[in-house]
């Protein structure tokens, strides 16, 4: 009996020392991901971007596993540094970033189609920077009342009402966005980017506009993301968590 206890405490130290391995890197580099975790950390919440950015890359290089929301955290950054690039060297400076973040991103959650449009999206961005007459406009993410995180890629995306499967999802939401604007009698066109948060219980939270096109499609356009029915939430890690979500609504 005493024998069998024992084993039993073996197997569950070793259980837990490995789960603490895989999420804070080897029993060797764990001290330096902790530091590389609080020091970047406590730039970001002083919005110390460039500061924060050397040891976030630490924290990625040692433990990229060691927070669900570490590479949100980096694009934000991305997007800040981006905005304060005048020259040359700042400019590719930042491209080295983007590519950093994204590699790593990729490896860590598998390469998908949403993050190979982002890193896209995030170079040519930085690539009309320098351009005086491009507006960039760049969202910090929203802060829930629980403080978790809020994340752009997950293993389940959010499904928009009861649709079973994301193209579902899709076609559904473009149905309901066309009801509303044919009960409106809009005659104006042209596209709206909106952005929203489905928080944990399904709910469209946060909605604003990203690219807009006129005053009155842009408040109809957000009118109708706040307007929209419950989501099945997303799943991260077998459970409900908070996920931004882009949608184009065509006013054609």
């Amino acid at each position: 009996m005493k024998q069998s206890i024992y084993i039993l405490c073996i197997l569950f130290l070793t259980a837990s020392s490995l789960q603490a391995q895989d999420k804070y890197g080897s029993a060797e580099t764990r001290q330096q991901c902790m530091e590389s975790l609080s020091f970047y950390t406590e730039f970001y919440k002083q919005k110390q971007f460039a500061d924060a950015w050397p040891h976030w890359e630490k924290a990625v290089a040692l433990c990229p596993n060691a927070k669900d929301d570490l590479f949100e955290h980096g694009r934000t950054m991305i997007h800040a540094l981006i905005k304060e690039a005048k020259n040359k060297k700042l400019r590719k400076s930042c491209a080295d970033k983007i590519n950093f973040l994204y590699d790593n991103w990729m490896k860590r959650d598998r390469e998908t189609r949403e993050l190979q449009i982002m890193k896209a999206e995030d170079h040519i961005l930085l690539r009309h920077s320098d351009n005086p007459n491009v507006k960039i406009t760049t969202f910090e993410t929203p802060v829930m009342e629980d403080e978790e995180p809020v994340f752009r890629i997950v293993e389940t995306m959010p499904l928009f009402e009861n649709a079973n499967n994301p193209e579902n999802s899709s076609v559904m939401m473009q149905e309901y966005f066309e009801k509303r604007i044919l009960e409106d009698k809009v005659t104006e066109k042209g596209i709206v980017y909106a952005e929203f948060v489905v928080t944990k219980s399904g709910k469209v939270e946060h909605a604003r506009i990203v690219k807009g096109v006129s005053p009155q499609l842009d408040k109809l356009a957000l009118q109708y993301v706040s307007e929209m029915p419950d989501f099945t939430p997303g799943m991260q890690r077998g459970k409900n968590v908070y996920v931004i979500t882009t949608i184009a609504v065509k006013f054609n």
